[in-house]
């Protein structure tokens, strides 16, 4: 539900806190009175019948919201049948607020010029932008690890765990033809491998009186949202990501208002919609040093970003960088961890590793594969896997065949993993079938790349 009507959860609070509600609807006041043993949605439809609070709705958690036009909503979740013993402690009443946000980002003229001048610079400029980086010699692959018949990954174990136990592999190749091998954190041992914030001073008392309630509910005030959390600006040079549960997070820096969010700095846009407006692709090694940079921070913390694309590359202003004011910086940690996991696939399916498509054990090396895919598809201009069938836009199966058809495919110990629903739905005993015998060598893989790219 809030995913389909931008919502943004305030609190959960007891069926029979009727109380609790009233205050945050603004009530009670004036003659308005109710007893303990009134139903709770009773009361609620009462106060706001009497006191005319139209932007108000109050539904069950089944029914089918009318956002239009609200901008409070009381969800509960009272049982249909009066238990034994009349106890409402484990139902529950859940508030929430219609988040105001627009189509698009509210962008500013500056934002335009900034772009504007800078695809100026690039356009009159007739010489290299880069010299150092066009004279650098092309590394030949002297000796290359031939490719096996699984996936050798770099594996980073959790150091610490809050839920569960850090578990050791039992054994070093698993059924399904995954090899763990280990490789040790490059962080310092006094640091915490599960913070971006290692090694940085964090002020003592981070909070601050600015009202996250009211910005995520004032129209063009809202940036964007994503699945779990909402971007508001703070002022000029700053945003503010608060969650959309705050209830369900257990981050310790910062608060604002008992409410935990993330203070960043304010992007100017994607970089896909940068690439789309500067119409240059000349500056495209400014993006890759930039992300390879930021890729190389975190595999020194031990964390792989997970969800490496176009829409989580944010563009920020640097005014005195040539030879545009502008760097390239990886955002969204929404699906980053710091351990190696078999799961399910997480990320962008059109530049997926295949480790990950195939829901093998993904390592930091993954996040590399998707950078070559993006900045593949920047220089080119084209998605190095095609993924499209006709006019349905993306198929798993045309992408999982394109993958395979470059770089063929690993053979499970046991084939009755290809009965799995997933397996089914990217065809893998079929394209097993067809790529088993034809994995092709690291060189051959370089070729193809190379033909790929001249044509």
């Amino acid at each position: 539900m809030v995913e389909r009507y931008s919502l943004y959860h305030v609190k959960t609070l007891c069926y029979n806190d009727v109380q609790g509600v009233l205050e945050w609807l603004g009530g009670p006041g004036g003659n308005f009175t109710f007893t303990h043993t009134e139903d709770t949605v009773q009361v609620l439809n009462r106060f706001i019948g009497l006191h005319n609070l139209n932007k108000v709705v109050v539904m069950g958690i089944d029914e089918d919201p009318v956002v239009e036009g609200k901008d409070h909503i009381v969800v509960h979740t009272k049982r249909k049948s009066v238990p034994t013993i009349r106890n409402c402690t484990s139902d529950s009443i859940i508030l929430f607020l219609v988040v105001k946000c627009n189509a698009i980002a509210p962008y500013t003229q500056e934002l335009y010029t900034l772009i504007r001048d800078a695809h100026n610079i690039v356009k009159n400029t007739h010489t290299s932008l880069f010299p150092k980086f066009e004279t650098c010699p092309v590394q030949q692959l002297e000796v290359a690890t031939s490719q096996q018949a699984y996936p050798v990954i770099d594996g980073f174990l959790p150091s610490s765990y809050s839920t569960t136990e850090p578990r050791m592999p039992l054994v070093a190749v698993d059924s399904f033809g995954r090899r763990y091998e280990p490789l040790e954190c490059t962080v310092s041992s006094d640091t915490n491998p599960w913070s971006l914030y290692a090694g940085i001073s964090i002020p003592t008392d981070p909070t601050c009186d600015i009202d996250i309630e009211k910005l995520v509910t004032t129209p063009g005030k809202v940036l964007g949202r994503g699945g779990f959390g909402v971007a508001v600006p703070i002022n000029k040079h700053q945003v503010v990501k608060t969650n959309l549960f705050p209830e369900m997070v257990n981050w310790s820096l910062p608060f604002i208002d008992r409410e935990a969010v993330h203070v960043m700095e304010r992007a100017l846009v994607s970089l896909q919609e940068f690439m789309w407006r500067i119409d240059e692709r000349r500056i495209v090694p400014m993006v890759e040093l930039d992300t390879l940079r930021g890729l190389e921070h975190l595999r020194s913390k031990a964390i792989q970003h997970r969800d490496f694309t176009f829409r989580n590359v944010l563009v920020c202003h640097q005014p005195n960088r040539k030879p545009v004011p502008f760097t390239f910086k990886i955002s969204d940690f929404g699906t980053a961890c710091n351990f190696t996991t078999p799961d399910q696939p997480r990320g962008n399916h059109t530049n997926m590793a295949p480790e990950v498509l195939w829901c093998w054990t993904s390592s930091t090396g993954s996040d590399i594969f998707s950078w070559f895919c993006v900045m593949w598809e920047l220089h080119s201009g084209f998605p190095l896997f095609p993924f499209k069938k006709g006019k349905l836009g993306y198929c798993r199966k045309t992408y999982a065949e394109s993958l395979s058809n470059l770089l063929g495919v690993y053979s499970p110990e046991n084939t009755d993993s290809f009965e799995l629903e997933y397996m089914k739905a990217i065809n893998a005993r079929v394209l097993h079938a067809k790529y088993k015998d034809s994995r092709p060598t690291v060189h051959r893989i370089q070729a193809n790349l190379d033909r790929m790219g001249a044509n």
